[in-house]
């Protein structure tokens, strides 16, 4: 019966160092593990900040854009204009800063 208890001391004995073994990589892993989850905090705190910055360029870039685009309406507007002016002078063979001439005088029904 001692010689049992021996041998079943042994196989503990044993399981016992392997046991240790496992638990010793495992602290290293956890190690590991440790390590890359503060340079994981680290990159999503500059990744935050990154963030952050892109949102204030993106609404700049949104402000920028309504300003393109009320321009973009003044250009329109004035090449409108021109257009018209452009009309007016090929039916007319008046520029728009000419002086008036009699025969753009309106005519008036004479009395006589």
């Amino acid at each position: 019966m001692l010689k049992y208890f021996k041998v079943v001391l042994r196989y503990f004995k044993v399981v016992l160092r392997y046991f240790k073994v496992v638990l010793r990589y495992f602290k290293v892993v956890l190690r590991y593990f440790k390590v890359v989850l503060r340079y994981s905090k680290v990159v999503l705190r500059y990744s935050k900040v990154v963030l952050r910055y892109f949102k204030v360029v993106l609404r700049y870039f949104k402000v920028v854009l309504r300003y393109f685009k009320v321009v973009l309406r003044y250009f329109k507007v004035v090449l409108r204009y021109f257009k018209l002016c452009r009309t007016a002078i090929k039916y007319t063979g008046a520029t728009p800063n000419s002086p008036p001439t009699l025969g753009d005088a309106p005519r008036t029904a004479s009395l006589s």
